[in-house]
Order: C-alpha cells, then sequence, then structure tokens
C-alpha cells in the first residue's frame, strides 16, 4: 500500500476513535443523568416546603416542627411501620443518623399511626418520630411512597429528595451527598 493511502487510512481511523471516545463520554454522562433523575423524589431541589407544621410525637404530645429551628439542614425520613422496604432500610437510616450527627437534624415521620410505637421501639431510632401531619403539608410535600428521604434546609428549601430505600443507585446518591457510609441492604 502506497504511503499517502497509509495517511489517509490513519487519519480516518484516528478521527474514528476520538469520536468513538467523545460518544462514550456523553453516554456516561448520560447514564448518570437518568440515574439521579430515576433515584429522585417528588420534591426537586430548591422547591420551598411549608416552613413550619404540627406533628404529633409518639409520647402523644403535638409539636410544631420548624426548618428554621436550627442552623442545621433537617432531614425527614418519611416512611410507614407497614412498609417492608422501611423495614429493611432500618440498619441505613439508623448509620445516616450516627454518622451525620452534628451535621444535619434527622426527624422520623410517620404516614400511619398503625403500630407505630412497635415500630419505633424495635428499630432504635436514634431521632425523634412524628406522625398526624395535617394532610395539607402531606399533599404539599407530595408525600405517600415510602420510604422517602427529604433533606431541607433552615429556610425551607428542599436540597435533596430521595424515594426509596438506600440500595443501588440511592445508596450511592445517599452516600456521596452526605460523606457517609451505609450498610448494605439484608432481607
Amino acid at each position: 500500500m502506497n504511503k499517502p493511502i497509509r495517511i489517509v487510512l490513519f487519519v480516518v481511523f484516528a478521527v474514528s476513535l476520538i469520536i468513538n471516545i467523545l460518544q462514550f463520554r456523553r453516554i456516561l454522562a448520560l447514564e448518570r443523568e437518568i440515574e439521579e433523575r430515576s433515584a429522585s423524589g417528588p420534591l426537586g431541589a430548591q422547591t420551598r416546603v411549608p416552613a413550619e407544621f404540627r406533628a404529633r410525637g409518639l409520647d402523644g404530645v403535638e409539636t410544631s416542627i420548624r426548618f428554621d429551628s436550627t442552623p442545621l439542614p433537617t432531614v425527614l425520613y418519611v416512611f410507614r411501620p407497614s412498609c417492608p422496604w422501611c423495614r429493611r432500610n432500618k440498619d441505613s437510616i439508623n448509620a445516616l443518623a450516627r454518622q451525620t450527627a452534628g451535621r444535619y437534624r434527622i426527624l422520623g415521620i410517620s404516614l400511619s399511626n398503625e403500630g407505630l410505637a412497635k415500630f419505633a421501639e424495635e428499630h432504635h431510632f436514634p431521632f425523634p418520630v412524628y406522625s398526624d401531619i395535617p394532610p395539607s403539608v402531606a399533599v404539599a410535600m407530595k408525600l405517600g411512597a415510602t420510604p422517602e428521604t427529604i433533606v431541607v434546609s433552615p429556610s425551607s428549601t428542599v436540597l435533596r429528595d430521595w424515594s426509596g430505600a438506600y440500595a443501588g443507585a440511592q445508596k450511592v446518591l445517599a452516600e456521596n451527598f452526605f460523606s457517609v457510609r451505609l450498610p448494605e441492604l439484608i432481607d
């Protein structure tokens, strides 16, 4: 083969290789974006939520929950005692609470009272647990699927929201966001 043809073939090969590398990088970026979007909960970042709402503690006392009552962001861990994924997620949420102590305030929000006292006792939550939130707050915060983790700033702005237990992409995203290591889910 003569030299000019070799040069042309080499250039074509080099351009093809560069295009393939660029496409591969773009595919990886799109996969990460899809993973983050699919792992995101119903509230988007920067969504404003009610600054204050009433809820009932496990002791039966109604309490006012305010996001501006602390300089720390508040993590709302939303669950139901009957939710199997909430049960499987107990070690992870407890590990998250221990590892973020002093950096975040964590509150448990149960969407059901049925079996709540027993559930909270069995799971040894290291954070306060509340229920009986007003329906208007549940609608404003788009609560329903459990478990859900919502991080809210002191100015009542959502910083991050995950729907689902800390497994797979959810686990990686939570670990990266909070700078923690979470245990694997157990059956």
